[in-house]
């Protein structure tokens, strides 16, 4: 049974048990459903239709709830997460993380090597046109990895790693494949680079919200089965669960996605 039909359940089976209580038979045997039956077959069916009434309205409440609502909290020992219906760059006084793939590419276009302009990174590239990454790496003192990209082997960074602009943590993330296309070769490989954000996370932390979209979410594809978009939340939420240096409260990880990406909010954990 769905989350969905527990709480519609849970809900409808409070408001029929307090109708129950305390509103006497009395009146609830008033209504006659037939003159023929019964006074005691009458309060039996009217006792089965307020439970019938409580259970569409708590379903037509919950449904509600689910359209209306914007975000949920995930909390558990030692870690706060949010998971919210958003803008990431809209988001303010917080932490962004702006995730690249692991060469920094910057150029925009449509060919499969290039930025797309929609994708987080390339709007954050188009709003950022004096943007230095080799001038941050270098503050970062990131060092490349001693292996090359499998894309024209170009120079790369360790997926997870983070150089900070500003309140911005630009993220190298997905791997390239021989085309240029970013990829992860398992669900392992893509955990393991979620692993090493969370440490650069805690290297560079300023106390503030730390932002970040969902991983993977885009053109990426992870092992030979790519997760939908509802799976990487969980997974993503499942990582940071794990991981043993998480952001202190008040402050919290806030997971940014958007309505259209068929995220659904009642069903964050259930993949976990």
């Amino acid at each position: 049974m769905s989350k969905f039909l527990k709480r519609s359940s849970a809900l409808g089976l409070s408001i029929a048990t307090t109708v129950l209580t305390f509103v006497p038979d009395s009146i609830i045997g008033s209504v006659k459903i037939s003159d023929k039956w019964s006074d005691d077959k009458n309060l039996l069916f009217d006792r089965i239709g307020i439970l019938v009434v409580a259970f569409l309205l708590s379903v037509i409440c919950v449904g509600l709830f689910n359209l209306i609502r914007s975000k949920v909290k995930v909390k558990g020992n030692g870690y706060y997460i949010q998971v919210e219906y958003g803008n990431l760059f809209k988001c303010k006084n917080c932490q962004r993380v702006i995730p690249f793939d692991e060469c920094f590419t910057r150029t925009i276009g449509n060919a499969p090597h290039e930025i797309k302009a929609t994708s987080i990174c390339g709007q954050y590239l188009m709003n950022n046109t004096n943007l230095n990454v080799q001038e941050l790496i270098a503050n970062a003192r990131l060092e490349p990895d001693e292996d090359k990209s499998k894309y024209n082997d170009q120079i790369k960074y360790r997926s997870g790693s983070l150089v900070p602009n500003g309140d911005d943590l630009l993220l190298a993330f997905a791997m390239l494949d021989g085309n240029g296309r970013g990829y992860f070769p398992t669900r392992e490989a893509y955990l393991n680079s979620l692993t090493v954000m969370w440490s650069e996370i805690h290297k560079y932390y300023r106390q503030k919200d730390v932002c970040i979209p969902v991983l993977g979410g885009g053109l990426t594809s992870i092992g030979e089965t790519t997760p939908t978009q509802q799976e990487l939340v969980d997974l993503i939420i499942e990582s940071y669960r794990l991981f043993s240096q998480k952001i202190q409260n008040p402050q919290k990880l806030r997971i940014v996605c958007r309505r259209k990406d068929d995220i659904s909010l009642s069903r964050i954990g259930e993949a976990i």
